[in-house]
């Protein structure tokens, strides 16, 4: 029963940042990187299968939830997102996508989870480039509370299996590490100008 409360909250924190993140987006005060979220709606797709298979539980409905949402993010951002697309984002896009099938087809389970945490770090490479610069162009509570989620999610494991525990911890470490760089950028561009 509590497994599958925690995999209820892990979807409930994820979900009340993505409602906020679509509703800054239609307002256009926040414009996502599509290249960042194509990359997470195949991820978090392939990992909550992953899950699943692995009979994470209710662990997995964060990944399941998660897939969705950053559809329809992709969605978004192809319409009204960044339209400032460098090089080496597509370079972090290409490098995300081509280690995708390497990590579809191994049969080695440790393999499998570190080439998964490399594909979400390179697919928010464009995001994190984008809002160094632009720090103000991101709904930072969607990454606290989606962070949140995934802590959640860890406590929602039917199994706790390196399959299932690294691609919520990974979301965690990086989505605090991204609030903190953004946050930190705000306030030296406030403390600037």
């Amino acid at each position: 029963m509590m497994k599958e409360v925690f995999g209820t909250l892990s979807v409930v924190f994820s979900c009340s940042g993505f409602a906020p993140y679509f509703w800054d987006i239609y307002k256009k005060r926040t414009k996502p990187h599509a290249l960042t979220w194509i990359v997470w709606v195949l991820l978090d797709g392939i990992i909550f299968a992953a899950q699943y298979s692995d009979h994470a539980g209710a662990g997995a409905w964060f990944a399941g939830f998660g897939a969705i949402a950053c559809l329809g993010v992709a969605i978004c951002a192809l319409v009204q997102g960044e339209k400032n697309i460098r090089k080496s984002d597509v370079a972090a896009f290409v490098a995300a996508l081509s280690i995708i099938p390497l990590w579809c087809f191994t049969s080695n389970a440790l393999l499998a989870v570190i080439l998964a945490s490399m594909i979400d770090a390179l697919g928010f490479y464009p995001t994190f480039r984008k809002s160094y610069a632009k720090p103000h162009q991101e709904t930072l509570l969607l990454y606290g509370l989606d962070g949140s989620g995934g802590l959640f999610a860890l406590l929602a494991m039917e199994k706790f299996s390196l399959i299932n525990v690294l691609h919520p911890m990974t979301v965690v470490v990086l989505e605090a590490a991204f609030v903190c760089m953004a946050l930190g950028r705000r306030r030296i561009l406030q403390v600037s100008l």
